[in-house]
């Protein structure tokens, strides 16, 4: 009845509040118990950054899939929740501009498991582990 009346008659915060601020469902991020470390586990091999600028991050997978992934660690996270995670930390959306490659290389999946493996190699090791795109194209 309170609240009503504080509605129809314009009254605002009273001094004797019966309701407490704050109340409300929290947020399925700020519930679940390790869910920023299980996120990060799952974006581990998955996430790319600018070179330029180190706050900008982001991943190749879908909301879909890191939903997925979550459900195969046993938690039923939603994409919707994914979506909010993403934003929590900081990643961007990154849209996909080509679908198609231009040509066909025989050895294209063998490129991405030889990186993945040094990168495993050299995780073990101080040094930095980087990914540079050296291509370049030139427009005449």
């Amino acid at each position: 009845m309170a609240g009503i009346n504080e509605i129809t008659n314009g009254i605002e915060t009273p001094d004797n509040r019966i309701r407490k601020p704050g109340g409300g469902k929290k947020k399925i991020i700020d519930n679940v118990e390790n869910i920023d470390e299980v996120f990060f586990e799952i974006l581990k091999d998955h996430t790319a950054g600018s070179p330029i600028d180190e706050e900008i991050k982001w991943t190749n997978l879908s909301l879909k899939d890191i939903s997925n992934a979550f459900k195969s660690r046993d938690m039923n996270i939603s994409p919707y929740v994914v979506k909010q995670l993403l934003k929590k930390h900081g990643f961007v959306e990154r849209k996909m501009t080509k679908a198609v490659t231009m040509k066909d290389c025989k050895d294209r999946n063998r490129q991405f498991e030889r990186i993945k493996e040094l990168k495993e190699e050299y995780s073990n090791s101080e040094n930095p582990i980087i990914s540079i795109d050296v291509k370049k194209r030139i427009h005449r």
